[in-house]
């Protein structure tokens, strides 16, 4: 059976959004799944279509209604994601969440193509928190998330489909592109001019 869901997961300030934007807007025909958190907007952010922004209280009401699945907290923001969906089979998806949250994916009886995205190196991932963050409270959070997320990956059962270096430049961006059309596009009009993937280009399973 065909994935109908393609997670994208990994620490925090690997590039996930970036690379998952990169997909939608090559790949027309995925669609993402756009989950709803507390935390605040970024100024780059578009309600409803980076995230469902809301209130603490907003999400504790949706999740007693019994509306919501897969509520976590992290950093202090509470993410969640509508269980209608998640389990919508209408064509291919592909979502942003935890890597975390894979198992219980699987446990709900969905079928996903699960992609871990890590960055090239620690001091790869420094320099990008340093431009990101805040504070210096925030970076050592952040800091942290990447060596639990890096403890996971060794330790855990945990068998992601895919293991995804990203150096955080234009030719990562299309490695990714190029497998994900290899692997799940059939249809050459659902690309919009991604380059034939070459031979020596290596993937981590």
């Amino acid at each position: 059976m065909k994935p109908s869901i393609i997670t994208i997961s990994g620490p925090s300030a690997a590039g996930k959004s970036f690379l998952v934007d990169e997909i939608i807007q090559n790949f027309p025909n995925i669609t993402e799944i756009i989950g709803l958190t507390t935390r605040p907007k970024r100024k780059d952010e578009v309600d409803g279509k980076s995230s469902h922004f809301m209130t603490k209280l907003e999400l504790e009401q949706l999740e007693k209604a019994g509306e919501l699945t897969l509520v976590k907290e992290f950093f202090g923001n509470k993410y969640a994601w509508y269980k209608r969906d998640l389990v919508n089979t209408e064509g291919l998806r592909i979502i942003n969440i935890s890597y975390k949250s894979i198992e219980e994916l699987k446990r709900n009886g969905l079928n996903i193509f699960s992609i871990f995205v890590r960055p090239k190196s620690e001091e790869q991932l420094k320099e990008v928190l340093r431009l990101r963050t805040t504070s210096r409270v925030e970076y050592e959070k952040r800091l942290r998330d990447y060596y639990e997320s890096e403890q996971f990956l060794k330790t855990s059962k945990q068998n992601f489909d895919l293991l995804f270096t990203n150096c955080y430049d234009k030719e990562s961006s299309r490695r990714l592109l190029n497998y994900i059309r290899n692997t799940f596009i059939r249809d050459g009009d659902y690309s919009r001019g991604v380059k034939k993937i070459r031979e020596d280009d290596e993937y981590e399973r």
